[in-house]
């Protein structure tokens, strides 16, 4: 966060000054006013000999009202830059974590961080750095102006007031703070449901059961709703404690200074700048404290992104592909063991076919290779002489095409798509690998500058698994890992797809559940 402050300090600096001057011409147009009663009432003055304290008092307010619109437009600005850079932040935050650490959360709690704890980042540093102190002004001036123009016994009334209005929130900022925290956790959970829900909406409606859809949706809207109720409610049982207390500190500044005026203490100008005043003071004292409020909840979800380490584009570490050697690896998940003394020799440019029933840890033993999973005992060594723990995750990465049982699809073009915004993967290769996965017909109706819908609208789950497939063709990475790759294919596909494997010239790791395991595509069936 010192970064970012560091960055934009003239331009946060710039704002306050304005704001701040601004709020110092407002308030102080009210001396105008306080001459300008007094010469009327006690002096019997007439207009034309007040004119010039009138001039003064609307080009006061005139302004300082111009200053604030400019004050305004940077703070927008500043608005902007912050989230800008906020969810940069969260991008290294989640860029830091490891594929293990990543896979524990819910894309939902992700989404969260990016919205709403972006949003409240960007308000208690709003706060901080510039609206508690035009607050701070907006708070002192005004009671300063009370003893000095109207009266101490009416400052101190003002003073002890404003201090009560401000003891209960202070306390109720340190509640809310860990409540909002736990409200952006749930909101993360909530979204992930919701979309969860809507992804399966089609089988509620072919099984008839549109309304357990409903009630499902029901179930995450009112336990999210419930909670946010829970603290808005005190939240609102606080907002109408302090309405009430500004209430009776204004009136009894207002009834104070009258009668002060009536036993000729204080001047008629006097009452009347005391309303101004107490009602400026309210105004500050409200916005102080809802500042405090920001900042407290802020304060624990900034925590969060301290000391993140930038992400570092990879420098490639060129380590061919000999073999890999797996030796009494060891593996549990949950307390279930997944693998004992599993042995395992894989050499280069042959194709392993990984068979098993569900749970015998296929998957789980290509995540161990790729370098998602890492708690497991044993040795993988690498061309005889490289372990795996002094390798980093993008050693692995580079040296591995990873095609999970997932498709992930972005909502792009086919051409970013299959190369991943690579700009040194041409258009020839692209299509190249689209016809060795038999989607080279896709191209008569489309061009690879059309955009795949978000949704996978536009075209079937069998072309966007094999869009995925080509994705790893132009990678060219040596060994490829495919997890069960085939599964949304009709049989033709399926075989082309294998039949491709069978072709390419590279270590193949294939999981598959529906391929013969005397498949002459592979070299190796590897039974867990």
């Amino acid at each position: 966060m010192k970064k970012i402050i560091k960055k934009y300090w003239m331009l946060i600096f710039l704002c306050l000054f304005f704001e701040v001057i601004g709020q110092l011409l407002f308030i102080g147009s009210n001396y105008f006013q306080y001459t300008v009663v007094n010469k009327v009432i006690q002096e019997n003055k007439s207009i034309n000999e007040i004119w010039l304290e009138t001039l003064f008092a609307f080009g006061g307010v005139i302004v300082s009202l111009t200053i604030t619109y400019f004050s305004d437009l940077m703070r927008c600005r500043i608005s902007y830059k912050l989230r800008i850079n906020l969810k940069q932040i969260v991008s290294f935050k989640i860029n830091s974590l490891s594929d293990e650490e990543y896979e524990k959360n819910k894309k939902g709690e992700y989404i969260s961080w990016y919205n709403n704890e972006v949003e409240a980042i960007s308000a208690a540093l709003e706060a901080k750095l510039i609206s508690i102190y035009v607050s701070l002004v907006l708070t002192i001036l005004p009671i300063t102006l009370l003893f000095i123009f109207v009266h101490w016994i009416v400052g101190l009334v003002a003073l002890f007031g404003g201090l009560l209005t401000i003891f209960v929130p202070s306390i109720a900022g340190i509640f809310l703070s860990k409540k909002y925290q736990e409200i952006a956790m749930e909101q993360g959970e909530f979204t992930q449901g919701i979309e969860n829900l809507i992804n399966g909406y089609a089988e509620f409606a072919y099984q008839n059961k549109k309304g357990l859809f409903r009630s499902l949706i029901e179930k995450f809207s009112n336990k999210m709703e419930s909670k946010v109720a829970k603290v808005s409610y005190f939240t609102f049982g606080i907002s109408l404690l302090i309405g009430i207390l500004q209430v009776v500190l204004q009136q009894s500044t207002f009834v104070g200074s009258t009668i002060l005026y009536y036993n000729g203490i204080a001047s008629p100008g006097a009452v009347m700048v005391s309303i101004n005043f107490s009602a400026y003071f309210i105004e500050g004292f409200s916005s102080l404290i809802e500042n405090i409020t920001s900042i407290g909840k802020g304060k624990g979800i900034i925590k969060k992104y301290k000391n993140i380490r930038e992400y570092q584009e990879y420098t490639k570490n060129s380590i061919p592909f000999k073999e890999l050697n797996i030796n009494k690896l060891n593996c549990e998940i949950e307390q279930k063991q997944i693998f004992k003394d599993f042995n395992l020799q894989i050499d280069a440019n042959k194709k392993y076919l990984v068979v098993g029933e569900s749970g015998k840890g296929k998957t789980t033993l290509f995540k161990i290779i790729f370098g998602i999973l890492n708690k497991y005992s044993g040795d993988l060594i690498l061309n005889k002489e490289i372990n795996y723990k002094t390798l980093v995750p993008e050693d692995l990465k580079n040296l591995y095409s990873y095609v999970p049982q997932e498709t992930t699809i972005f909502n792009d073009t086919i051409r970013n798509n299959i190369s991943l915004w690579n700009k040194e993967i041409d258009d020839k290769k692209i299509i190249e690998a689209l016809k060795k996965v038999n989607l080279s017909s896709l191209l008569k109706d489309n061009t690879l500058d059309t955009v795949i819908n978000y949704d996978n609208k536009n075209f079937s789950g069998g072309e966007l698994q094999r869009i995925a497939i080509a994705r790893a063709l132009v990678d060219e990475k040596q060994v490829m890992i495919m997890d069960e790759i085939t599964a949304s294919l009709d049989k033709e596909n399926r075989q082309n797809i294998e039949n491709l494997v069978g072709e390419l010239d590279k270590t193949v790791l294939y999981i598959s559940h529906t391929t013969s395991t005397n498949d002459k595509n592979f070299d190796v069936v590897v039974k867990l």
